[in-house]
């Protein structure tokens, strides 16, 4: 399905964890798609990672590092999800650009552990820390980079093509995030407790889908969400412990 470009614009809410849309003069009034992603069940614990290295625990000022890879709030709102809408019928706008996201490194710890960016958009990979970072990506998409960051200092790098892209630090090996670069206008980032709103969606029919980056557990709810002009729309959905 070919893509066009609309002329988007691309409204920033926090770092990066919504987006809304604006489409060319007297666009039809847009709606809202918005809901929770919750865990099922019990949250595990998840104690933080420690730094084994004295020489680390050092360069880096701590003893460890949260553990972020399931943060779950106390009524089951699961953080760092990322939701995404694709026009079920028709052709989905491209996104808009963004020049120079910063993905930042402070006190060994990636900020933050889950960062969206549409597809064509420059990343300022920085380290904040008086320590070196080497940053190395999974990516097959786009190209992979195994690259060493001075203390106090960054790299620049742009990603044009969608994909899912682990991050980690070879020197560190307890850090890791993720990169997630998205081909469509319409996402967002579940917050704390787990909610996530997608503003200015034309109306429509759109496939929905949501990804976290657990390997243990499966996404349940809807597969597509209906938006009518200038109304909301709810998608709920739950992570369920595999079998």
């Amino acid at each position: 399905m070919r893509r066009v470009r609309f002329g988007v614009a691309v409204g920033i809410t926090g770092v990066l964890a919504s987006t809304g849309v604006l489409t060319q003069a007297d666009p039809p009034a847009g709606g809202t798609v918005c809901g929770r992603v919750r865990l099922q069940g019990g949250a595990p614990a998840c104690a933080p990672i420690p730094i084994e290295s004295a020489e680390h625990r050092t360069s880096c000022g701590r003893a460890d590092v949260p553990n972020e890879t399931l943060l779950v709030s106390a009524d089951g709102g699961v953080r760092n999800a990322v939701v995404t809408l694709e026009a079920k019928e028709g052709e989905t706008p491209a996104p808009a650009a963004i020049e120079a996201c910063l993905f930042d490194q402070q006190g060994c710890l990636f900020l933050h552990h889950v960062m969206v960016i549409p597809v064509g958009s420059t990343v300022r990979f920085k380290n904040s820390d008086n320590t070196a970072h080497n940053v190395r990506t999974n990516s097959r998409r786009n190209p992979a980079f195994n690259e060493t960051i001075p203390a106090n200092g960054e790299i620049t790098k742009t990603f044009e093509r969608a994909e899912r892209i682990e991050v980690t630090c070879t020197i560190h090996p307890f850090m890791s995030a993720w990169l997630v670069v998205v081909d469509t206008p319409y996402w967002a980032v579940t917050g704390e407790d787990g909610s996530y709103s997608i503003a200015n969606v034309p109306a429509g029919t759109y496939k929905i889908r949501v990804w976290h980056e657990s390997r243990d557990y499966d996404r349940s709810g809807p597969g597509e969400v209906t938006v009518a002009a200038g109304a909301g729309a709810t998608a709920d959905y739950s992570l369920v412990k595999k079998n």
